[in-house]
């Protein structure tokens, strides 16, 4: 008879080194985001990465693929981590209005919190294979469609005017938030940062209202 323990300890070591292949391969992909943050994915040499994590560059390989493979794990994290979002979004018996204000809430911060990773994924997206590329952009449209979605209801509920553009509205909000890696940084703008993601919430749902806030106290008007 094979002891219980001789059965159990192969399957304990292998999920261990699994354990163990998962966090090194994080560790790999991060470093690969950080330095295609500052040299860009083509001035970036598997050397570079390499030595980033103290690795021979061909143990990397037991890991990645290649650095295309790298870019692409890169620029799924986006979606991975921002898909919770969708359903932070949604609250039982709240309008669509404010559903709205609240994904632009959560989105904002997200970007905020992840500006490396965001600059990354726009900047060098070309860099994908084909076949990536379509695979991102179909993680891309998820975030239309549930965006254009909300806009629809809102516009159905009257909340917002009958004749707005539901995916011109949506490129218009989204744009807005995706591109905040560009222009802000933290060590040197005034803005807060706890307060952007309000700030353009509240924006956000008074330009769809005509002014009106329904998430909060009213929008002041400008100057």
């Amino acid at each position: 008879m094979v002891a219980k323990d001789d059965i159990s300890t192969p399957n304990a070591e292998r999920t261990g080194r699994n354990a163990r292949n998962l966090k090194r391969t994080a560790e790999i992909v991060s470093a690969a985001i950080a330095i295609f943050s500052d040299k860009g994915y083509a001035n970036t040499s598997m050397q570079d990465i390499a030595e980033s994590v103290g690795m021979l560059k061909g143990s990397l390989y037991h890991f990645i693929d290649s650095k295309e493979d790298l870019l692409f794990r890169a620029c799924s994290q986006v979606y991975e981590r921002s898909a919770p979002i969708l359903d932070a979004t949604i609250e039982p018996g709240g309008t669509p209005l404010e559903a709205i204000g609240r994904y632009v809430r959560l989105h904002t911060r997200f970007t905020l919190d992840n500006a490396q990773l965001i600059g990354v994924y726009y900047r060098e997206f070309r860099h994908c294979s084909a076949e990536h590329q379509r695979v991102i952009r179909d993680q891309r449209k998820v975030f239309e469609d549930f965006i254009i979605d909300l806009i629809e209801q809102a516009r159905l509920a009257g909340e917002i005017p009958g004749e707005v553009s539901s995916r011109g509205v949506a490129m218009y909000i989204l744009g807005a938030m995706n591109w905040i890696y560009l222009w802000y940084r933290p060590d040197q703008d005034l803005i807060d940062a706890d307060e952007l993601p309000e700030t353009y919430a509240r924006l956000t749902v008074a330009a769809l209202s005509q002014g009106r806030s329904s998430i909060g106290s009213p929008m002041p008007r400008l100057a």
